[in-house]
């Protein structure tokens, strides 16, 4: 008799495990999408978070060159010069290209 009473224990300790193994299982296919949604949004923000910090140096650095075309007349000088290709009178202007890789060395 203790071998009848013990069949219907397994078949419910059975039953139980294959509960368990079925909700494990039908959890992580409900949280896997989550836990991949938040590691993309993580990854987003990690790279908006850099490009802010980007931002911010470059927001510092231009103050800097504003402050200083402000208050110097060389700074204003050498900004007229490299980027609108200005000189003063009489000055004379060579200007060389840059080398290409194709161009060979002598």
């Amino acid at each position: 008799m203790a071998q009848k009473n013990n069949v219907p224990v397994q078949k419910k300790s059975y039953f139980l495990t294959l509960l368990v193994v079925i909700l494990l299982a039908a959890a992580a296919a409900l949280l896997f999408p989550r836990y991949r949604e938040l590691r993309k949004a993580e990854t987003e923000r990690a790279a908006a978070k850099q490009q802010e910090e980007q931002k911010k140096r470059q927001i510092v650095e231009l103050r800097q060159e504003n402050e200083a075309l402000r208050s110097s007349p060389d700074a204003v000088e050498k900004v007229a010069r490299e980027k609108f290709n200005l000189c003063k009178p009489g000055e004379t202007v060579m200007k060389y290209d840059k080398p290409t890789q194709d161009t060979p060395r002598r």
